[in-house]
């Protein structure tokens, strides 16, 4: 008599036929029993006796896990070498297999015992997870820091733009604040253009700040005396009765023939205050433009710690409304003040923040219509929003806790939800299907048996996809960009934090559902009990696996599907490898510019109308003797000058212009030309702060911002610096090829480098865009190999581990040349996007791999199991990832429509390859299955068939009970009286040992042998 404590099993009668062979892979626990059938005549009680005889009842925790092999001797010559080439199997790979087993059956027994613990008191679990996550809540409030400041975050470590900045902040610190304006007409040159200018420059002059009632004039940076502002009106020194009086000719004249500005008294080129300017074909006088560049500049209050002055802020509010107001006459007019970028940048981020809602709601429906039924018991809204409170709670711990050790918020941080968002609701899947997948005859298991069955096998499906994204991000972690390892940081807390409440907090809360349903209490409003629920067909039909089981599974392992599916692979990884040879490196700090904010439209309009306006520069000098290294400075402005990347008109040199200077003025004070040194820092400072008369400007009154005189003695210069502006760089390469180049040419004049350098503010995007590419190949080559070795462990098979590889390998490429198509660049953003990608393209392959190599029967045949078993729940988390960021594609945030962009292509590409050419391949050169799917034991009930496939996630090799035909052994599932449910617990009785030994497939039906733990 079978005992009711012990499972009953259908056992498999494909094992090696060989003892010895038997004896390499059975644990010492395992004890036999045979059982001598000696005829068909034998009553069915006789034999049950005897298969009975020695059989022990098991613990739950290893039962699953224990081994059953049962010996059929055959008189069919082929029967023995086809048994015996299944045996020869056995010995491979035998340290994987090890190494594997205990890894599984570790994990396997833990999460079992986890499970059971959660379920025996889920309240206590759900209060832990409560009081974990406020205990990270404090980060968010006191220890939060956000970072916006390019240097901060796009600029590597360690890099030299990063310690020339020092430099120059701590000497030439900015103090201006620039705000600019560019109308735009039909021809800007007349007279009512000229006039409507200087209204508009009136205007502006004319605010009035609050709190405190300050002007233009109290606000400004001066240039000696005068306010520093630039505009055409320059020409006519902001007259309004020379303005108001000028004529067409009178403005063209002047235009033609003005070449110094007769307000600061330096070179005055309008070509760089005009845009698309017109001229005469026979003179090449100018006619007309369309447009001018406007500045005024303000003098920065900027306190650390409380920020820039209210007065300075209220300005140039007051600037951008009069901007927004336009002018009547003209066209448009584009405004951009110093505050625009922080302001359009971070509020385009914030202003998203809607679509997070939105986006979470999404996936609570999609969840809950996807794991549940439309039934009054059995739709599980309350589950799907428990794993979305999994992913909220998991924001605030990574959040929370990084604050804690010191990481910035950066605006990249804003895309983390949406993120996790992804993947804890393919943990929730995960789990809750694993549930669901249950057999029917451990329906009446308690709930905290069942739900630890449940985590059993999830946890450790769960555990291999959470370790591989926290991985990927922990390598991005060892980035050299701020922003970069910031992110990744940030990520892999919220990954592990996302790990630990699915298996907690979820958990806990699908204890209570799983009682709840066994009460038969209504799905939201569990008070109302329903006695005789009866759901409808329509409840039960599952249109996604239908189309698996039916119509895709049987289709994609014929021939002619399988041609076709290799060449559209092959044929889209062409294309991508042009593609990815042809992506360019980019990055352009303005793409943070929401597209259709007025500060966007303003640096389209500057790039359109101000082409040549290239990156403003200086070579800075430090503890150098300009008295006695004239020759070498004067060399090297004329290079300068000369030097491909650089607008020859732009470079303002103070050193050769006082040298000029000092050969051609008849200052009374001026002495010989290179007197004694005391006389030429005397002279120079003459030149710098006296004016000629009392009605000009000093003659170097521009360069005295150049220059920075030691504050103890003022006859010492401590730095200067050579003004100069590049010319238009195309592209990154470019760029860096130009940075690269004036740092050589400073080098060659052998000064030494600490304080002596080249330095532009765009050097610090250029530094980034140097080592991204590096940056990014190399992390993502660091995390393929990770990755590797890891699938090689819990995968126990090398081809199976290269086919994973492989398609993740063809998923990236595919990505890649995609982003060459749409326009996306390399660059910070995508290269966090790369990073991730990485880590979730292995789980779609992994998962039908991992199922595949678990089944036995011909590679078709496995193919087509496995599609029906994992094919719908990839599918679905899949979606589910898609869904969550969806909504991002009507973002106007850079960071937001690259993430969109970018997983949008990682789960198309994941999605084809994990689903589509895997299963092609595997069909074609599959693995063999594991060695312990061999000899597993088959749960067979009744009602399997009509469970749905789509709960049927791929368990850890030993523990995957899927329904296999023998070549040489037929089973018979039909429902048998003699078969009834004890407690949950299907009792195998005589008539299934009779079903195998009347079974005709059977030669010798003397002896079976029955090996179990």
């Amino acid at each position: 008599m079978f005992r009711d404590s012990t499972k009953r099993w259908i056992y498999d009668t494909q094992s090696c036929p060989n003892a010895d062979a038997r004896e390499g892979y059975r644990s010492p626990k395992m004890r036999r029993s045979k059982v001598n059938i000696q005829s068909e005549t034998k009553t069915d009680e006789e034999k049950v006796k005897n298969m009975d005889g020695d059989i022990r009842s098991h613990d739950p925790i290893e039962y699953d896990r224990r081994s059953s092999k049962t010996s059929v001797s055959s008189r069919s010559t082929s029967a023995d070498s086809y048994e015996k080439s299944r045996c020869s199997k056995c010995k491979e790979n035998a340290c994987l297999r090890r190494l594997n087993n205990i890894i599984t059956t570790t994990l396997e027994k833990a999460f079992y015992s986890f499970g059971f613990a959660i379920g025996t008191k889920p309240w206590l679990v759900l209060l832990w997870c409560v009081a974990f996550t406020a205990a990270f809540i404090p980060g968010l409030i006191f220890f939060w820091q956000e970072e916006y400041a390019p240097d901060k975050l796009w600029v590597p470590d360690g890099s030299q733009a990063l310690h020339d900045k020092q430099f120059v902040d701590e000497h030439f610190p900015l103090e201006q604040r620039f705000e600019l304006m560019i109308p735009v007409g039909g021809n800007i040159l007349t007279s009512a253009s000229i006039n409507q200018l200087l209204d508009l420059d009136i205007v502006i002059k004319s605010i009035v700040t609050e709190p405190n009632g300050y002007t233009w004039d109290t606000l400004c940076t001066r240039l000696g005396t005068t306010c520093w502002s630039n505009s055409i009106l320059e020409l006519w020194s902001f007259n309004e009765t020379i303005i108001r009086s000028l004529t067409e000719d009178d403005i063209l004249d002047t235009i033609n023939t003005v070449s110094v500005s007769p307000v600061y008294g330096g070179e005055y080129n309008v070509s760089q205050v005009l845009g698309e300017i017109t001229t005469d074909p026979s003179t090449g006088e100018i006619t007309g433009a369309e447009a001018t560049l406007m500045q005024w500049v303000l003098k920065s209050n900027f306190t650390e710690g409380q920020g820039e002055s209210a007065d300075v802020i209220n300005w140039e509010e007051q600037f951008l409304e009069i901007g927004g107001q336009g002018i009547s006459n003209l066209d448009t007019l584009y405004y951009f003040a110093t505050k625009s970028f922080m302001d359009e940048a971070v509020g385009a981020i914030l202003d998203d923040v809607v679509l997070l809602a939105m986006g979470y709601m999404l996936v609570i429906v999609f969840i809950s219509v996807v794991l549940g039924r439309f039934t009054r018991i059995r739709h599980r809204i309350y589950v799907a929003f428990a794993g979305v409170i999994c992913v909220g709670m998991a924001i605030i711990v990574s959040y929370g806790l990084c604050s804690y050790i010191g990481l910035f918020y950066g605006p990249l941080h804003s895309v983390l939800p949406f993120l996790l968002l992804g993947i804890g609701v393919d943990d929730t899947f995960v789990i809750c299907q694993n549930l669901d997948q249950l057999p029917d005859y451990m329906t009446g298991l308690s709930s905290r048996e069942r739900i630890g069955y449940a985590l059993k096998h999830a946890g450790v499906s769960i555990t291999v996809t959470s370790l591989t994204d926290i991985l990927a991000f922990g390598v991005g972690a060892v980035t050299t960009i701020p922003a970069l390892w910031s992110f990744c940081a940030y990520a892999a807390v919220g990954v592990l934090a996302t790990y630990i409440f699915q298996t907690t907090f979820l958990v806990a809360c699908l204890v209570y559902d799983d009682i709840r349903v066994n009460e038969e209490r209504n799905a939201c409003c569990c008070c109302i009990v329903h006695q005789d629920d009866v759901p409808s067909e329509c409840s039960n039909k599952l249109i996604v696996q239908g189309v698996f089981d039916r119509i895709y599974a049987p289709n994609i392992i014929k021939l002619p599907s399988k041609i076709c599916v290799i060449i559209s692979a092959a044929t889209l990884l062409g294309v991508s490898i042009w593609g990815v040879l042809n992506l360019e490196q980019e990055f352009d700090i303005t793409w943070f510019l929401p597209r259709n904010s007025y500060a966007r439209k303003f640096t389209e309009a500057t790039e359109y109308y101000f082409p040549s306006s290239g990156t403003p520069a200086g070579i800075y000098f430090g503890d150098i003797n300009f008295y006695t290294d004239y020759n070498k400075l004067e060399d090297m402005y004329f290079e300068l000058r000369n030097n491909k990347f650089v607008a020859s008109s732009t470079v303002g040199s103070w050193y050769y212009s006082y040298r000029v200077w000092m050969n051609e003025t008849s200052h009374p004070l001026a002495p010989p030309l290179l007197g004694p040194e005391d006389n030429f820092y005397q002279l120079l400072r003459i030149y710098l702060f006296v004016p000629t008369d009392k009605f000009s400007e000093p003659d170097g009154a521009r360069f005295i911002m150049d220059l920075k005189f030691n504050e103890t003695n003022r006859k010492i210069l401590d730095a200067s610096r050579m003004r100069f502006q590049y010319i238009t760089l195309e592209g990154a390469a470019m760029e860096i090829e130009a940075m690269d180049n004036i740092r050589a040419l400073v080098d060659g004049y052998g000064y030494p480098q600490d304080d002596n350098f080249v330095y532009a503010l765009n050097f610090l995007v250029y530094e980034g865009n140097k080592v991204i590419k590096k940056e990014l190949f190399r992390n993502l080559g660091l995390a393929f190999i990770c990755i590797f070795l890891m699938t090689l462990i819990l995968l126990d098979n090398f081809v199976a581990c290269l086919l994973v590889c492989l398609c993740v390998i063809m998923s990236l490429i595919d990505v890649g040349g995609c982003m060459q198509f749409w326009g996306l660049t390399i660059d910070e953003v995508t290269a966090i996007n790369l990073i991730v990608a990485i880590g979730l393209t292995v789980d779609y392959s992994a998962h039908v791999t991992h199922c595949f190599i678990s089944n036995r029967g011909s590679r078709n045949e496995r193919v087509e199991k496995t599609l029906k078993h994992v094919g719908p729940p990839v599918f679905y988390g899949g979606f589910s990832t898609f869904l969550a960021f969806v909504l991002l594609a009507s973002s106007d945030s850079y960071v937001f429509m690259a993430f969109f962009q970018i997983f949008l292509l990682v789960v198309i590409f994941g999605l084809f390859h994990g689903l589509v050419l895997m299963p092609v391949l595997l069909s074609w050169i599959g693995p063999s299955a594991y060695v312990s799917s061999l000899s597993e034991p088959i749960i067979e009930d009744p009602q399997d068939e009509k469970t749905s496939p789509a709960n049927h996630l791929d368990a850890s090799p030993g523990t995957t009970k899927h329904h296999q035909t023998s070549p040489n052994i037929t089973r018979h599932h039909q429902t048998s009286p003699s078969i009834k449910r004890n407690n949950g617990i299907t009792e195998v009785k005589h008539s299934i040992v009779n079903s195998l030994v009347k079974d005709d497939s059977v030669d010798d039906k003397s002896t079976i042998e029955v090996t179990y733990m």
